[in-house]
């Protein structure tokens, strides 16, 4: 588990980069209400704060074997998956290639979900 923290690592930093970009052409192109525009800049910055928090916490449960830490990411998983959601739901797509970007987020939140998942089971059985 631990490469597949490690390619989420990787995938949270290119994805933030790129959603950045994306939600600051689209402003510059597409001018929207203030608080929409607020934001949908903070969004990403959010998504990533939360995934290197929920990472870290992953780390240091799985080397520790740590039920509380591994549920800390197991929460942050579902925060993850819902900001994820937001961008695929509720933001305008300007771009035919910012969907895909998303969806693989989703995809490698799940799979983290359902290891994480396993892991809290192994830790509870073993203590």
């Amino acid at each position: 588990i631990y490469f597949f923290i490690l390619l989420e690592h990787f995938w949270n930093l290119a994805m933030t980069i790129c959603l950045v970009v994306i939600q600051s052409l689209k402003l510059y192109y597409f001018p929207s209400p203030k608080t929409d525009r607020d934001f949908s800049m903070v969004a990403p910055f959010l998504l990533f704060v939360v995934n290197i928090i929920k990472l870290q916490c992953a780390k240091i449960g799985n080397r520790s074997e740590n039920l509380v830490f591994t549920s800390i990411a197991l929460v942050l998983t579902d925060f993850s998956i819902f900001l994820n959601v937001y961008f695929l739901v509720w933001q305008i797509y300007v771009w035919s290639w910012e969907p895909p970007i998303v969806i693989v987020s989703i995809i490698l939140d799940g799979l983290f979900l359902i290891f994480t998942i396993i892991l809290i089971i192994l830790f509870a059985v073993k203590k």
